[in-house]
């Protein structure tokens, strides 16, 4: 039994050493490819999904300095926190002066509407008084010739009765005996 061991013991022996040398190949191997480079890319990248990092590249591998990385960025989310508050706060009040701008804006809207309305109104008022003033002129035209007629006619009228009395006058004259 005892060579058998012996054998087993030297067979393992034997294994180990080819695992060992072909380990040894393996990774002279891989160092010397391009592609260790992009092993090592992986195993850090695999390293920083469990892993926390600080700004510098080191790894945290302590509870207190988790403790105080979170601490850290507590301060930077409540710092983040304020700032989304107040751009909020910028937003609301420019909001609110754009609202009271079209507020005014309509209003000025319908300020303008008003005058234009007004001006309209004044316009056909202008229109209207200037047809009057029209209307009224012929009419004064009319009754100036009206007058002037009227004047002619009792002119003629008194001379025709003063004619009339003229000739009257020399009839009751003629009738008179005659004084010579």
């Amino acid at each position: 039994m005892t060579y058998v061991k012996f054998v087993v013991e030297m067979i393992s022996i034997i294994i180990f050493i080819l695992i060992s040398v072909a380990l040894f190949i393996v990774g002279i191997l891989l160092i010397s490819t391009t592609e260790y480079e992009t092993l090592k890319n992986n195993l850090k990248q695999k390293l920083s999904e469990y892993s926390m990092f600080t700004a510098n590249d080191q790894i945290l591998t302590s509870l207190e300095e988790l403790d105080i990385k979170l601490e850290s960025l507590k301060g930077q989310l409540e710092e983040k926190r304020r700032e989304v508050d107040a751009s909020k706060s910028e937003v609301y009040r420019a909001t609110e002066k754009i609202q009271a701008l079209n507020e005014t804006s309509k209003q000025v809207k319908q300020y303008y509407l008003g005058l234009k309305q007004d001006i309209m109104k004044s316009e056909e008022d202008c229109r209207g008084l200037y047809e009057q003033i029209e209307e009224y002129k012929t009419r004064q035209l009319k009754l100036k010739n009206e007058v002037q007629e009227n004047i002619k006619y009792y002119y003629h009228l008194l001379n025709a009765i003063q004619n009339f009395r003229f000739i009257e006058n020399k009839e009751m004259l003629k009738a008179l005996p005659d004084l010579q």
